[in-house]
């Protein structure tokens, strides 16, 4: 009997002896230091000859002589850079931001349109005063401006030779919007130093 107990004494010795061993490991430090964290930026930039880029392009898009035509438009040149010091690409918003001339007839008949030109892109016409309320994407979706690219877009705009008024007109008792001709209500007219706003978004 004694034996078998000091049989179990010795093993459960031995267990200790194991289980302490296991938690008498050297444990060497060492450290880390002078490390920084800091986070890159976004920048859209804007040209109209793929050089000079810059945060605000004063370069004037002059459309002169316009009249009244579904087909007839003209075109100029807008390049965007996407400068951004992070690795990321950029989709493209831009929206009308204001005016110094802004009166109706002029802001509901006139037109503007953005083509990217790299896959032939645009949300389409829309007029000056939709372009000041909602603004439209001028990327596609899926095709951002990737990191320090360029990217050409044209810019049009026309004169329709009909265009929906703002008026509206009580039939019955409702308010119904209708449709005008352009006529010489906007001859000779201007709308100037018109001034968007370009953001961009990381895709």
């Amino acid at each position: 009997m004694k034996r078998i107990i000091l049989s179990v004494l010795v093993i459960a010795m031995a267990i200790g002896i194991t289980t302490g061993a296991a938690f008498a490991l050297f444990s060497p430090t060492a450290t880390v230091s002078g490390v920084t964290f800091s986070t890159g930026n976004a920048s859209l930039l804007v040209s109209g000859t793929d050089s000079g880029y810059t945060d605000n392009w004063g370069t004037i898009l002059d459309f002169t002589n316009m009249y009244p035509s579904d087909t007839v438009f003209q075109t100029q040149n807008m390049y965007l850079r996407n400068a951004s010091t992070s690795n990321i690409a950029l989709n493209v918003f831009m929206k009308l931001a204001s005016a110094d001339t802004w009166n109706t007839p002029e802001i509901d008949a006139l037109e503007f349109q953005v083509i990217d030109t790299t896959d032939n892109y645009t949300d389409g016409w829309h007029t000056l005063r939709d372009w000041n309320t909602t603004g439209y994407p001028i990327t596609k979706v899926g095709n951002a401006i990737a990191n320090l690219t360029n990217r050409r877009f044209t810019v049009n705009s026309r004169l329709p030779a009909i265009y929906n008024t703002t008026k509206d007109y009580m039939v019955g008792l409702k308010h119904v919007a209708t449709s005008e001709l352009v006529e010489n209500e906007v001859s000779s007219k201007s709308v100037t130093n018109v001034n968007f706003t370009l953001t961009g978004t990381q895709n």
